[in-house]
């Protein structure tokens, strides 16, 4: 078996659950061997204490094209959230999380509810707003990714993922900026025009949860809605949300997106045209890499490369 190794192995795990990686993998080929009934094309297997019961008291979400930092940012905001009783959104505890050859395997706790529906909107709504007041902690402030270093999912790039690893937020701004101004990105005019940061905004990044479609959204068995999903959550500048709301497509994110502006008065950015600029300039080329400043010339690969804090 190749190597496995665990960056992320939490104290308040049940009992019956195992902290050895081999026993999840072995549990995961055993389900995939023999797909579980009454599961519509699930993204995880359920862990069971069989014979014990037959209620499911963990969730294992794995595969190759599972980030690091969907587990670092999950593990994050839970214990962020779920400190606050009055907190108008859950996150499911990461259990464990390891990483076996280029494989994440993402061990968290079991929510047990139904997905939300239109007429949750409201609530996935404050929900949602709750989750984008979540600052970046200070060591990962500089950098525009998932907690502890990645690639950006965003709806602005190409195939909504970028091809490259953003050191900071200036190296973003570099890049998007020559995409919006391609013969000079010092043309004439105010800088902070060209700027994807709005006034206000300060140097702190905030949580930009980019994916808001309904499977995303749980309600529990108490009513409260449950975030399930940070594949696509980074820490960036606010003007980012402002643009996923804008380009949400699908009935569902949509109305959501509505319900965030007009009751809860999110404002629109600023630098909500230049951005839509710089997408729209990548979408004839299909690619990320058109106009990247010399010092991401060279993109790291698209794999699980250990780029987490020890």
């Amino acid at each position: 078996m190749p190597n496995i190794e665990v960056f992320i192995n939490s104290t308040n795990k049940p009992q019956n659950l195992s902290d050895d990686p081999r026993v999840i993998v072995e549990h995961c080929r055993r389900a995939r061997a023999a797909p579980l009934p009454n599961l519509n094309k699930p993204r995880g297997i359920p862990v069971i204490d069989t014979p014990h019961t037959t209620v499911p008291y963990a969730w294992v979400k794995y595969g190759n094209s599972i980030q690091r930092g969907e587990a670092w940012m999950q593990h994050f905001v839970a214990s962020t959230v779920n400190a606050h009783p009055m907190c108008p959104v859950r996150v499911p505890h990461i259990y464990l999380a390891f990483q076996w050859d280029d494989c994440v395997f993402i061990v968290m706790e079991y929510i047990h509810g139904s997905p939300c529906t239109f007429h949750d909107i409201p609530l996935v709504a404050s929900a949602v707003c709750a989750l984008i007041q979540i600052q970046a902690p200070p060591a990962a402030d500089a950098a525009p990714a998932p907690l502890h270093g990645g690639f950006i999912e965003h709806p602005i790039f190409v195939d909504s993922i970028a091809s490259v690893v953003y050191n900071s937020v200036a190296q973003l701004e570099s890049h998007l900026t020559t995409l919006t101004f391609p013969t000079d990105p010092r043309a004439p005019g105010p800088r902070s025009d060209r700027r994807f940061r709005d006034r206000s905004e300060g140097a702190g990044l905030r949580l930009c949860p980019s994916d808001m479609d309904s499977p995303n959204f749980i309600r529990d068995m108490n009513g409260m809605i449950v975030a399930i999903d940070f594949g696509s959550s980074c820490f960036l500048p606010p003007s980012f949300f402002s643009h996923a709301l804008h380009v949400a497509t699908g009935s569902f994110p949509q109305l959501l997106a509505r319900e965030i502006v007009t009751t809860y008065g999110y404002p629109r950015s600023a630098q909500l045209s230049n951005m839509l600029d710089a997408a729209y300039t990548l979408v004839p080329y299909g690619k990320n890499s058109i106009a990247l400043p010399d010092d991401l010339r060279m993109p790291p690969r698209r794999r699980n490369t250990d780029m987490t804090a020890s």
